[in-house]
């Protein structure tokens, strides 16, 4: 059976209905539910954010972005609105819209 949304497989899993391999973000310490770690069976994962290229970026992004990667707009150029190619040169990356890692 497949489900959609951490909370609805949890539910499952402590109805009975079975188990789940989940990641450790959706576990938390009120839930009714047993963790058996297997990250050595799954490789590790790295996350970054994706921008539309050469778009307008809001105030509240261009923020969450400089937390993650405070000298990215720096190193791209002073202003939001960022090309593709300015974008891809300073992340290193070739055909994605922006990436952060």
């Amino acid at each position: 059976m497949e489900a959609g949304g951490w909370e609805v497989i949890k539910k499952y899993v402590e109805t009975g209905l079975g188990m789940s391999i989940v990641t450790d973000i959706c576990l938390e310490d009120a839930d009714k539910l047993a963790k058996i770690p297997v990250k050595e069976y799954f490789p590790v994962r790295s996350y970054g954010v994706v921008i539309r290229r050469g778009k307008f970026i809001p105030a509240q992004a261009k923020r969450f972005i400089e937390m993650l990667a405070p000298d990215y707009f720096h190193r791209a150029g002073s202003n939001a609105e960022l090309s593709s190619r300015s974008v891809n040169e300073t992340l290193g990356v070739d055909g994605v819209d922006a990436v952060l890692d």
